[in-house]
């Protein structure tokens, strides 16, 4: 063992996986910054000649965004920046010296090349001329993230998923000339968790910041995606408990789904006659007229969730079976019929009452859907089963793949994601228009060690290849736990750029979050991990495998060596000492990175607990580490192991 542990230092050390310095300046200007260029002084020598300036009636977003601005900077060098409208300006656009937030008239004065409609609705600019810096967007929103592009690319800010946040501390802040024009990958990014606040949810760019200004009490009015229960809307448009005993006939004999061949007819078409002949509405009517009532409710909703629940049963009945011979693709074959009748009558309507309006339904690939209603034809290309699933043009396919986290999906040498790359593959041979539901989490332990990182980049990257518009990522929902930050951050930086590096990014957090002593302890304890990973996927025949339930018994004593997890809770006990031990830190400083190093050795130590009596054969030894472990999740503030249980079972 102490030979395997000895290799996996030596691995953790040459591949360096998370490891090294942030970002160097790109000289080219690629990122839109020209670092030759001569530095503005926004503050200097403890003073500035600068303002923020917004228009006379601006908006409270604008003005809010502009407060923010000026709040940061001053957390960072003590200075404050005055907040004045365009017309208290006294000198002209080339003379004035001030960071102009949104539109007014100092910028429309100054001789900008902007192209709105080349940057999305939440994307933003930020340029200079002479003195000056300007920031604007297409909406308020994209305002507020220009601003936090600025603080973090000059003051380093960190931007933390419970609204906590980082900045650094400096006597100078200067920008250099800019040409910045940013637009986010994916139009929808979302990354659910209980921990998040309103104010954090914008700051780290998450498209759900736009709807949240309004808890804020700043009023704004964006598109956004209709979805309820977390996109399990199937029981929301029609639910059982409410027509399952009148009729009993929309649902599956189980209920756990819809019959989706009720008010069809045979051959894949809207039955018309149908309430005529039975003398009442069919599933379809019913779903098509509740439908029609959201969307008249929701008049700035541009998509609409129609999704199955979970665990949903597959459709064995008679027509059930006659639609998947007829059609192909089993139940995401029916699933498609449905759908696409359902968006071609919601076309038609609105057509009828000569509306304007972009609508959109989405429906899951998912569990029984998951496989696309494909096949391979003679030239191993995927083609649809039937001219009936091809999806309809107002029709959004919704990727929910429970994969292997492990490995990219792309990732040829992973066995269990051969399936998934088929969905992938298949289902873009029926649709064009793709949503996508991710998840980074093991589900019956919050705890472990869960290796998805490395893979995030590669996903993130396919995914915008094939043009997908919303991406969510469902995640820990209710733990304050160190991953969760982690993906946090990662997420909102990858969901707005994907290739990225991931290395850097991952630097940067761990920088940020356990400050300048505990973060190296955490990078060499992530190395080892991964590296151990690493070593086990070379090992294992088909290579190592992780999914979000176990099924592959991740935590096995043949997969973590005792050793090895004597290692990593080592190290990062070697971590809290050493900011203990820190003169330089406050008691508060102290406090606080320590409790997040405590976030951090918990993993290692949960993972030791799942096979406390195969790990440790002593029953005194045993009883000496479980008082360890409790003071541990007592003091990293756990209180949960999985979704609604509590850490004392």
């Amino acid at each position: 063992m102490k030979k395997l542990l000895s290799i996996l230092l030596l691995i953790s050390l040459l591949i360096g996986v998370f490891t090294g310095c942030g970002p160097e300046q790109i000289d080219d200007e690629g990122d839109g910054i020209k670092y030759n260029s001569e530095k503005k002084y926004i503050v200097q020598n403890n003073a500035t000649d600068y303002a923020i300036v917004v228009a006379k009636d601006a908006t409270e977003p604008i003005e809010y965004a502009a407060s923010e601005l000026a709040f940061f900077v001053k957390e960072s060098t003590g200075v404050e920046l005055p907040i004045i409208t365009d017309e208290e300006v006294t000198t002209n656009v080339e003379e004035c010296k001030i960071i102009s937030i949104g539109k007014n008239k100092m910028l429309s004065r100054a001789p900008i090349d902007v192209d709105y409609d080349a940057i999305s609705i939440e994307g933003f600019f930020t340029k200079t001329y002479a003195n000056s810096v300007y920031i604007d967007s297409n909406s308020e929103t994209g305002v507020f993230y220009g601003v936090y592009d600025l603080l973090e690319k000059y003051l380093g800010a960190v931007f933390f998923v419970d609204s906590t946040y980082y900045i650094d501390k400096v006597d100078e802040f200067f920008v250099y000339d800019m040409d910045i024009e940013e637009s986010p990958a994916y139009e929808y990014r979302e990354y659910c968790t209980k921990i998040d606040t309103p104010l954090s949810i914008i700051r780290q760019r998450y498209h759900r910041g736009s709807g949240y200004l309004d808890k804020l009490g700043k009023n704004v009015t964006v598109t956004d995606f209709w979805n309820i229960n977390e996109a399990h809307t199937f029981y929301h448009i029609v639910s059982y408990a409410e027509y399952g005993a009148s009729n009993p006939e929309y649902f599956l004999p189980d209920a756990t789904n819809w019959d989706l061949t009720n008010g069809l007819t045979d051959d894949g078409d809207v039955d018309y006659d149908y309430e005529d002949r039975v003398g009442k509405k069919s599933l379809f009517d019913m779903a098509l007229e509740n439908l029609k009532e959201i969307i008249l409710a929701n008049p700035n909703v541009k998509y609409f969730m129609v999704g199955q629940p979970d665990n949903a049963r597959g459709n064995n009945t008679t027509r059930g079976k006659l639609f998947k011979e007829k059609f192909g693709g089993g139940e995401s074959g029916i699933l498609m019929v449905f759908i696409n009748n359902l968006s071609k009558e919601i076309e038609k309507w609105l057509n009828e009452m000569k509306s304007e309006r972009e609508v959109y339904i989405v429906t899951f690939a998912y569990q029984g859907t998951a496989d696309a209603p494909a096949t391979l034809d003679e030239k191993g290309n995927f083609v649809p089963t039937s001219d009936k699933v091809k999806a309809h043009k107002n029709v959004c396919i919704r990727l929910a793949l429970e994969c292997c986290n492990y490995h990219a999906i792309m990732d040829e040498t992973c066995q269990i994601n051969t399936r998934f790359q088929n969905a992938v593959n298949g289902w873009s041979a029926i649709c064009d228009k793709f949503f996508v539901y991710t998840y980074s989490c093991n589900f019956r332990d919050y705890l472990v060690y869960f290796p998805h990182v490395r893979t995030m980049r590669d996903n993130f990257i396919m995914y915008d290849e094939m043009g997908v518009k919303h991406m969510y990522n469902n995640v820990i929902f209710e733990e304050n736990i160190y991953k969760v930050r982690l993906q946090a951050f990662m997420y909102s930086k990858l969901m707005w750029k994907p290739d990225q590096d991931v290395n850097s990014l991952f630097v940067k957090f761990n920088k940020a979050w356990f400050g300048d002593v505990g973060d190296d302890y955490v990078n060499s304890y992530v190395n080892f991990m991964e590296s151990h990973l690493a070593y086990l996927d070379n090992t294992y025949p088909g290579g190592f495998k992780t999914d979000l339930y176990e099924k592959f018994d991740y935590c096995a004593t043949t997969n973590w060596p005792y050793e090895s997890l004597i290692y990593a809770i080592d190290t990062i006990q070697s971590g809290i000492d050493a900011v203990n031990a820190n003169s330089d830190y406050s008691d508060e400083e102290k406090a606080r990175y320590v409790k997040r190093l405590y976030e951090v050795i918990v993993t290692p130590m949960e993972m030791i607990k799942r096979n406390l009596s195969s790990y440790i054969s002593g029953a005194a030894e045993r009883d000496a580490f479980m008082v360890r472990y409790k003071e541990c999740i007592q003091k990293a503030g756990v209180t949960l192991i999985a979704n609604g249980v509590p850490i004392e079972q």
